[in-house]
């Protein structure tokens, strides 16, 4: 007989918590806790050492996930099946997404989804800080830099092609930059981490090497969008994604520099929880931005 108390195991494995098992599962701890120490009973097995700090499986608390962790998703995923050729997709999705690149590349792509599925409410957070996506209850992330949790699964998503450039009034009466070791001489914007308050070296690739160059000028910023309005107004030189520059570039506002020492592709990661119980709506956005967006690609 299958213990009715498993769906409670896996969801404070997904969860890390009893306290988040019982949020995501609408009941209070107490009957959850109740409902693990009664699977460990009829399994005659400890699961998890629980403290004040933590919850962790035992060994054979770990043992036993591993084995039944992809029975549930298999039924979990029949079901779902079942369930969208019956129903329309519907529910809320959270969505945790970096301000600039998801205005520009992922949002519409998210509008475009939203119209093929109206019934689902997207509910869209921009911001350029690494958070916790399970402390906040997010379905989903999207960003270059990701919450190291072994609960949630990632999966490269985008390239960004990164480019270096200026506009010609700010180059007329001054020296073209041939390498990245010209670049000491010119007013270089900065761009300061908004998660970690660091200033982003610029790294320059050059066949299998790479070369470190710390912008240093007399602007730095944490947003893209005024980096290229500061190299558009003539304020000095950047590094930014070709997808912010390139309609620029086409109409001659700004100049590409430093073509034999381009910097090395940023990528945009996908996170979500794991895979166990993932609600039929997620797997679809999850679907929709990877057949959209690819991570196979650098835009050029």
């Amino acid at each position: 007989m299958i213990p009715r108390q498993l769906p409670h195991f896996i969801a404070v494995v997904n969860t890390g918590s009893f306290s988040g098992a019982a949020r995501e599962m609408g009941i209070s701890p107490a009957a959850l806790s109740k409902a693990i120490t009664a699977l460990e009973s009829s399994l005659n097995s400890r699961l998890f050492s629980r403290s004040t700090h933590a919850v962790k499986l035992t060994a054979d608390g770990q043992e036993f996930y591993d084995n039944i962790a992809p029975l549930f998703q298999a039924i979990s995923e029949q079901i779902d099946h079942t369930r969208q050729r019956k129903e329309q997709a519907s529910g809320v999705i959270r969505v945790n997404l970096p301000n600039e690149m998801g205005l520009n590349v992922i949002y519409p792509q998210l509008l475009a989804f939203q119209s093929a599925y109206p019934d689902i409410i997207l509910d869209l957070h921009f911001n350029d800080r690494v958070i916790d996506l399970l402390e906040h209850r997010f379905d989903l992330g999207i960003g270059n830099n990701i919450n190291q949790d072994s609960r949630l699964i990632a999966r490269p998503l985008y390239k960004m092609r990164m480019v270096t450039v200026a506009s010609r009034d700010y180059l007329d009466g001054r020296p073209t930059p041939r390498s990245p070791q010209a670049l000491s001489g010119h007013n270089c914007i900065a761009y300061r981490s908004p998660s970690s308050g660091r200033l982003l070296p610029w790294i320059f690739s050059q066949g299998d090497n790479n070369l470190q160059f710390v912008p240093a000028g007399n602007l730095i910023v944490n947003s893209s969008s005024a980096i290229v309005q500061s190299v558009l107004r003539g304020q000095g030189i950047a590094t930014l994604p070709w997808d912010y520059v390139s309609a620029a570039v086409a109409e001659g506002r700004c100049i590409r520099l430093l073509a034999g020492y381009e910097p090395a592709p940023v990528v945009l990661w996908l996170y979500y929880p794991s895979k166990t119980f993932l609600p039929a709506r997620i797997r679809l956005l999850i679907n929709w931005l990877n057949d959209n967006i690819g991570a196979a690609d650098t835009r050029t």
